[in-house]
């Protein structure tokens, strides 16, 4: 598997430091820029995998299960970092790091992020973000524990940082209040190039006799690109 190129110790300490300084007045010399800024109701620019629907009153993109889409950008100014806030709608059955696939196998709902997926480089300089999420129950002695807000593997309780209002399930937990999970991702990575793929997919496993659609998925809604220098 590979690992993730996230900064850690000092430099990730850095990315704390720049999320709650951007935007301050001026002691620092971080400069924030929009890049794009997408709604996905008609202008889907550089955007591959194209597949939009309604949700929650607004079109979003997606559903994906097993599938994803990338947004591709060329001549890009200088930068250290780029910065990505967006929407993500967690639908239906998600059991984040459970293990319980009848099969005796390790395994997860994975959700990914990762930047140039085209390129082969080492391991170690691959830059992306596993996690997990979880719309199971989370009760004394029985949770299907998810790793976001952190990486996989990590282990907090299910709907960790979620939006507090709840949505109805898209499809197999359509009749429930709670079937589907909105989280507002912000997120800042590592990249100096003048070009990048950033592609956002999932690894979804499947436990039950449904359509993959109907039984889990995800969409997203309202997606920021910035970049950042210092």
């Amino acid at each position: 598997m590979l690992k993730q190129a996230i900064p850690k110790s000092k430099e990730f300490f850095f990315l704390c430091c720049l999320l709650l300084t951007l935007g301050c007045s001026s002691n620092f010399d971080i400069v924030e820029e929009r890049l794009y800024f997408y709604d996905f109701e008609s202008d889907y620019t550089n955007i591959d995998s194209v597949f939009v629907s309604e949700f929650n009153n607004t079109r979003v993109l997606g559903p994906f299960n097993n599938s994803g889409f990338s947004s591709h950008w060329d001549n890009l100014p200088e930068h250290q970092y780029i910065r990505l806030t967006f929407n993500l709608y967690i639908h239906d059955t998600w059991e984040g790091n459970s293990n319980d696939s009848g099969n005796g196998l390790l395994d997860h709902d994975a959700w990914m992020i990762e930047f140039d997926p085209h390129l082969k480089v080492k391991p170690h300089e691959k830059v992306y973000f596993e996690t997990t999420f979880s719309n199971g129950p989370c009760i004394p002695g029985w949770c299907f524990t998810q790793s976001y807000p952190d990486e996989f593997p990590s282990n907090n309780r299910a709907r960790t940082e979620a939006n507090p209002k709840d949505f109805y399930g898209r499809c197999l937990y359509e009749d429930t209040p709670t079937g589907t999970s909105l989280y507002r991702v912000d997120k800042i990575f590592p990249h100096n190039k003048s070009s990048v793929v950033i592609a956002f997919y999932d690894r979804l496993k499947q436990d039950a006799p449904f359509d993959k659609l109907c039984e889990e998925s995800w969409s997203l809604d309202n997606l920021t690109i910035s970049l950042i220098k210092r």
